[in-house]
């Protein structure tokens, strides 16, 4: 018992002293310890910020354009010429915007692409892979400054001599237009004064025959802006083997409809203007528009008669530049695609055609306002880490969204892209007389709606389809009757897509 009782004492004894030792020693040792944890601290946070100090300047002095954009032209091993740009943003958030054009006897979009980026530094490259004339030209490269939203954009300006003429890559409409391009209008050679070569820098048309012979009067053909005559050339856009294909034989059941914005309102007002000088005998009344700014409430600003007239139309023109509000790049694919499918929904014929127009607003005139600021439409989400599903190019961001959609076959065959922006892009940052600019595109998109509306009529003919009174004939004279008009309904849920 004394034994234990002895153990007891001494274990009492032990504690006793451990805790004497623990209430000064440990106190000296957990200062130390503070002491080494702050110096180690202050050590590494040094580290860091010399790190980034140094990556940062590596970076800076590496691309040499803190301030502003460095521009060169190289060549690739097989002597083709391509652009270099390199840009800079103060604020991370706001992406770069670069685009460049070469001004010279044509004038011309140069796409850039990024092919380095990071949250400041990107850098671009595009080749010169699309030259019609020879010659001496000037690369002009803009670049929003800062990447802010003043709009401040910096210009710079190299020379370049194209030794060779090149036609390997066009946008449009293949061998359904002719080969046009932006000619200087003052090498054009005319027979009779025409204004539009003193008010346009450059007339779009085949520069082969605006060089080959003098342009007689019948060559042109006048467009209507608010009461004054503006003329556009027909050889840029018609080509003499094919002219119109067979839009004379359209006949008054077959309708042509325009939906969309006030773009779509405009190409109309071109089509309707240019159509007394081409096809005098071809009724206004079946060409209708239908005004929409929604891809998710498409008919909010029609009426019960025009939702069933909707039904009726025969091929439907889609032009949707101005939204109520700017989506982003994933929700502008997510709701055009749905678009699309009540379209085809709506317009349940396999032969009956959608023809969709890529954007044609300049830069200056994309700027839009959200609840988050300002912002433009496609605009790339950095939330959303699905948005880089689609590159960072200077293309329309819009246009960009629609060229991938059909290169994946995201639609059927029905559905066509009329890639317009070899007319528009060169006028992308064109902030003097931008209006004035956008007019004459517009008219040059509708020339090309009469070729290819044209072009379907010929293909219905082909196969003896013609829509008459009671209804339709298909091929091998088969009748179809007129079906009941009904308003569409475009809160339900369309079909799904067949490819």
């Amino acid at each position: 018992m004394a034994l234990v009782q002895r153990k007891t004492a001494d274990s009492a004894d032990a504690q006793q002293s451990f805790y004497r030792t623990s209430s000064l020693v440990p106190k000296e040792r957990r200062a130390r310890r503070s002491r080494i944890f702050l110096i180690n601290a202050v050590v590494l946070a040094l580290l860091v910020a010399a790190f980034l100090t140094y990556k940062y300047q590596i970076e800076k002095n590496f691309y040499a354009f803190a301030d502003d954009p460095s521009v060169e032209i190289q060549y690739d091993q097989n002597k083709n010429p391509f652009v270099i740009v390199n840009t800079y943003c103060e604020d991370p958030d706001d992406p770069a915007e670069v685009w460049a054009t070469l001004e010279g006897d044509t004038f011309l979009n140069i796409k850039l692409t990024e092919v380095f980026g990071k949250r400041r530094w990107k850098s671009w490259t595009g080749p010169i892979d699309y030259l019609p004339m020879k010659g001496k030209y000037t690369l002009k490269t803009f670049t929003k400054k800062g990447c802010g939203t003043d709009g401040t954009v910096e210009v710079e300006s190299i020379e370049f001599v194209g030794a060779t003429e090149t036609t390997s890559t066009r946008s449009g409409g293949g061998e359904t237009f002719a080969e046009g391009t932006w000619v200087r209008s003052s090498i054009i050679q005319n027979d009779v004064d025409v204004d539009e070569t003193e008010s346009f820098p450059y007339i779009w048309s085949d520069s082969s025959k605006a060089l080959s012979h003098s342009i007689k009067e019948e060559e042109w053909i006048t467009y209507d802006v608010d009461g004054s005559a503006r003329k556009i050339l027909k050889n840029g856009v018609v080509t003499d083997e094919n002219g119109f294909y067979e839009f004379n034989q359209l006949g008054n059941y077959e309708l042509v409809c325009w939906i969309g914005s006030q773009s779509a309102e405009q190409l109309r007002i071109k089509f309707l203007s240019l159509r007394p000088q081409l096809f005098p005998n071809q009724r206004p009344f079946k060409f209708h528009l239908y005004p929409s700014t929604s891809l998710t409430s498409s008919d909010a600003k029609w009426d019960e008669e025009m939702k069933k007239r909707f039904r009726k139309c025969k091929n439907i023109i889609v032009s949707m530049d101005e939204l109520d509000s700017p989506l982003s790049q994933v929700e502008y694919r997510d709701q055009f695609t749905k678009f699309i499918q009540h379209l085809l929904t709506a317009i349940n014929d396999e032969t009956f055609h959608i023809w969709i127009m890529t954007n044609m607003q300049s830069h200056s005139m994309v700027e839009a306002t959200t609840e988050n600021g300002s912002k433009k439409n496609c605009y790339r989400d950095y939330r959303d880490r699905s948005s880089s599903f689609v590159p960072m190019t200077s293309e329309n961001p819009c246009n960009e969204i629609l060229k991938m959609l059909f290169e994946l076959r995201t639609f059927p065959e029905r559905v066509h892209l009329v890639d317009n922006t070899d007319l528009s892009l060169p006028y992308r940052y064109e902030v003097k007389d931008a209006q004035k600019h956008l007019d004459q595109i517009s008219a040059l998109v509708a020339l090309r709606t009469f070729v290819f509306i044209g072009k379907q009529v010929k293909a219905w003919r082909d196969v003896g389809q013609r829509g008459h009174v009671n209804g339709l004939t298909r091929s091998a004279g088969v009748e179809e009757p007129n079906f009941e008009l009904l308003p569409y309904d475009w809160s339900s849920n369309p079909k799904p897509l067949e490819k």
